[in-house]
């Protein structure tokens, strides 16, 4: 009873299988209406679906080649339309493209192909990070759409994707295939169980398709709902979007007949996902993992600075023997993973030089754990510092008080008076007042107010009333200074012409 069980069981697969390696060159054959028909019958494609499943765990056929694996089981049928064979064509004559794909799709295939079996999805879905970002994991649109899956900002906060400073969700591997995933399955049940209208929905959103799913019934009321009727009243690139995923499929099916060579990929893990209890250094696990920064970031590309979120996710993916590597020596020393940076908010006049010299590191060190290209900083943005060994946490708590023990004269405001008026005038910053008095740099302030000027150590100001034949470069040298400190003290251009007798606001070391 067993044996023809079994018998039965490799009739019905070699009968589907030989069904699917039968089909006609849409390249060169005319379209076959009853096939069209099936990608509107959706229990006949779960069916087949779900058949292929068991019979091919039952009988252990899977593939070596995940490619292979995944041909042998395209089951919605690639509609043979003019506009499927534009996509044929014009992908033929750009295999090399195809076989780039291939290449990137090395290290996430293998994850979102398990995915997808495990919720028994269409496999034509693992085509659709391939038309989205070309399996890019840090392809941002020129609409702002991130990620292999290419999630816009809002979509990505509804489905849980969250954007900070420290870590956008849109580029974790892990969460945002699930959350595709989740959202493919359900367009496909607001579509009414059609897995073409659900990819249409998740390119144009699923108000567009409504609404080109009216548009359609307007000009034929008794007509049939599916993506090749309502596609006139689809976005343009939704157009071509559909198409382009199943002419993928295709080419991957039948590649053999096209000469095309995708890159070889283990039908197996390829990495593993490990759960972190705290904050970690993303630095330290390239250093004392011994894998590169670039495959470090390629499949951890949600991290935007050198450490884990501090409130989560605590995951990251690395190659199954990095993984071993890495919880071997972090279960043996935990501390050679520890954060061991400050933030610090730059502030008017801070330099790399002046910021590395305070923390007592180097500016190639800051430059490295903010991955900074040049020096150029902006006041207002933040950097990570990394904080050297002997530069001890109470060291740093003693800096921070002294810069809280500034020292202070008051100030009364007159008419007409600004903060950047005034801080030009007492040598300082506006940054800086605010922060004294505990005010927004831009809340206006009034007459008679009352503001704590801070005042740099053994610094005065002097009145100097510019004599015949001096100009700003002589003052600068005079005055131990420069042209351009003159002129902002003295709010004033450098090319300025200057009358004699003018009074000139001048700082100098008592």
């Amino acid at each position: 009873m067993i044996k023809l069980r079994i018998i039965f069981l490799i009739f019905i697969t070699i009968s589907v299988l030989s069904g699917c390696s039968t089909l006609k060159d849409p390249l060169h054959s005319e379209p076959e209406r009853p096939q069209q028909k099936m990608l509107t019958e959706k229990p006949s494609t779960e069916t087949l679906l779900n058949n292929s499943i068991i019979n091919q765990n039952a009988l252990g056929l899977e593939q070596e080649n995940l490619w292979d694996e995944i041909a042998n089981n395209l089951y919605i049928t690639p509609i043979y339309t003019k506009k499927m064979k534009e996509h044929l064509t014009l992908s033929l004559r750009k295999k090399n493209n195809l076989e780039q794909i291939s290449i990137r799709a090395q290290p996430f295939l293998y994850f979102i192909y398990k995915e997808v079996k495990s919720r028994q999805l269409p496999y034509e879905i693992i085509f659709l990070p391939m038309v989205e970002s070309s399996f890019l994991p840090k392809a941002i649109s020129h609409a702002g759409a991130a990620g292999i899956w290419q999630f816009m900002p809002r979509t990505g906060n509804m489905l849980g994707l969250k954007q900070n400073w420290w870590h956008d969700g849109r580029l974790d591997i892990y969460n945002s295939t699930h959350a595709a995933l989740d959202y493919l399955q359900t367009q496909y049940k607001r579509n009414n169980n059609d897995w073409l209208l659900a990819l249409a929905s998740y390119n144009a959103g699923h108000g567009n398709v409504r609404k080109a799913k009216r548009n359609f019934l307007k000009n034929n009321p008794k007509g049939e709902i599916n993506f090749w009727n309502i596609s006139p009243y689809l976005p343009k690139e939704t157009q071509n979007y559909v198409p382009r995923i199943l002419a993928f499929s295709y080419l991957v099916k039948h590649g053999k007949r096209y000469n095309i060579n995708l890159h070889s990929i283990d039908n197996k893990p390829y990495f593993q996902k490990i759960h972190l209890t705290q904050q970690t250094s993303t630095s330290s696990i390239i250093k004392h993992t011994g894998i590169s920064k670039h495959h470090f970031h390629l499949l951890n590309p949600a991290f935007l600075k050198s450490a884990t979120p501090p409130q989560g996710p605590h995951h990251l993916l690395l190659p199954l023997k990095d993984a071993h590597d890495f919880k071997l020596k972090f279960s043996a020393n935990p501390s050679l993973f520890k954060v061991n940076w400050e933030k610090h908010k730059i502030r008017q006049g801070d330099s790399l030089g002046l910021i590395a010299q305070k923390y007592q590191t180097s500016v190639r060190e800051i430059k490295n754990l903010n991955n900074m290209n040049s020096s150029r900083i902006r006041a207002g943005k933040t950097l990570l510092i990394p904080i050297p060994k002997q530069y001890t946490q109470t060291t740093l708590a003693q800096e921070k008080t002294k810069t809280r023990q500034t020292k202070t004269h008051t100030h009364k405001v007159k008419a007409n008076e600004s903060l950047s008026v005034i801080a030009q005038n007492h040598n300082t910053t506006v940054q800086k007042i605010s922060q004294i008095n505990k005010i927004n740099s831009k809340d206006l302030i009034k007459k008679g107010q009352i503001l704590q000027i801070p005042v740099q150590k053994n610094e005065i100001k002097i009145i100097h009333i510019l004599k015949k034949g001096e100009n700003l470069t002589v003052l600068a040298k005079k005055y131990n200074t420069n042209t351009q400190q003159i002129a902002r003290w003295n709010q004033i251009q450098q090319s300025d012409i200057l009358q004699t007798g003018k009074k000139l606001k001048i700082w100098i070391s008592s």
